[in-house]
């Protein structure tokens, strides 16, 4: 039978909720500080655990060679790049910095040429600091071993929240709310694409590919909007790792309301265009609306963020100011879906202009 990537992470929330003690005393409860309904398992998934008696955020990622990384275009320092800044990007969209990091690798015995073992390790390392140094976190740890089917690597990271009792969840988003978005989409898949295909040109966007940075400094602004507007109980982050659509259908389901989405003001970097020009049969081209616009949807892996805020802050001009440089206005939450969409159903996320509702099943799926 396949495997479905979102069957399988609901059904290990049901585990998880009918295995969970209720009694914070119990072997293998909760500990005190988290509740033990399933709401504690809302937001099991790629992003992070909070638990609010100790301010820290928990997260795990795992790249695999072939999957996630092709050492035919990364180099080490970029692979330990990647792998640390994925983790750190999950840290982020709780509103928390990060703290330590524990690293884990399943390596063969010989490393790609030119790199000796020692070598190839070292430079990973160097990557991965250069992100710590960069974004925080420390490494403290890990575990190696040998696998002699390719390289996997995993990384453990913990966070601490900037704001004391306080962490972003993406079920916090309410009807009236606006939806904002911040960094570029779209790139690291063209990126991608042109390393697979060996076309030249496209530096923004295969860099976005081999070295993605979490959206620390939108991050921090929009919480300093949140201190400043006593609303730090409705903070509304996700980061966008598997794609801007899955996230904001994402924000949607667990917030349980309707992302209304205005494509026409969805930022699309000059590259994507570019691309989609001198590539028209490429990938996302077949998906209908605009190859550039579906890339920008679909395309994965852009570590950026999507925010529901309320409107009447980001019409605050102080506030709008702080946020501007980093977010931008791409819809609104609402109730329930405006007349004359294919929206039928709540929760989802719909495009304003062509009426349509997103889908996970344009997305990258794993075990598609």
């Amino acid at each position: 039978m396949k495997t479905d990537e979102q069957v399988l992470i609901e059904s290990i929330q049901k585990t998880l909720i009918a295995n969970t003690p209720k009694q914070p005393n119990q072997a293998g409860a909760i500990p005190e500080g988290i509740s033990s309904d399933k709401d504690s398992w809302r937001h099991f998934e790629d992003d992070a655990f909070f638990c609010a008696k100790t301010q820290q955020v928990l997260t795990t990622d795992m790249l695999v060679e072939g999957v996630h990384f092709s050492t035919d275009y990364f180099s080490p320092f970029d692979i330990g790049w990647k792998t640390m800044a994925v983790n750190l990007s999950d840290i982020v969209a709780m509103a928390a910095m990060p703290q330590y990091c524990l690293v884990s690798m399943a390596l063969p015995k010989t490393m790609p040429e030119p790199y000796t073992p020692t070598g190839w390790v070292t430079a990973l390392y160097n990557g991965m600091q250069a992100v710590c140094k960069q974004f925080g976190g420390k490494i403290i740890g890990g575990d190696t071993v040998y696998n002699p089917n390719g390289i996997v690597l995993s990384v453990t990271a913990t966070g601490i929240t900037e704001q004391a009792g306080f962490s972003a969840h993406r079920f916090n988003a309410r009807p009236g709310d606006i939806v904002l978005v911040a960094g570029h989409h779209g790139l690291s898949a063209i990126g991608l694409s042109c390393f697979q295909n060996k076309i030249e040109g496209f530096p923004e966007s295969k860099q976005a590919h081999l070295t993605p940075k979490p959206q620390q400094a939108a991050m921090r602004a929009y919480l300093d909007v949140c201190r400043q507007h006593d609303c730090l109980e409705q903070m509304t982050l996700t980061d966008t790792s598997d794609g801007l659509a899955p996230a904001l259908i994402q924000l949607a389901t667990a917030s349980h309301t309707v992302l209304c989405v205005d494509t026409e003001q969805t930022p699309i970097h000059p590259e994507v265009y570019a691309y989609y020009e001198q590539y028209p049969q490429a990938e996302h081209a077949r998906k209908g609306v605009s190859a550039a616009l579906n890339a920008v949807l679909y395309g994965g892996e852009d570590f950026g963020l999507v925010a529901a805020l309320p409107a009447s802050i980001w019409q605050d001009k102080a506030s709008n100011a702080k946020l501007a440089p980093f977010f931008t206005k791409i819809g609104t939450c609402e109730s329930n879906p405006q007349k004359g969409t294919s929206v039928t159903t709540i929760p989802g996320a719909y495009c304003k202009v062509t009426g349509q509702t997103l889908q996970m099943a344009d997305a990258f799926q794993h075990f598609q």
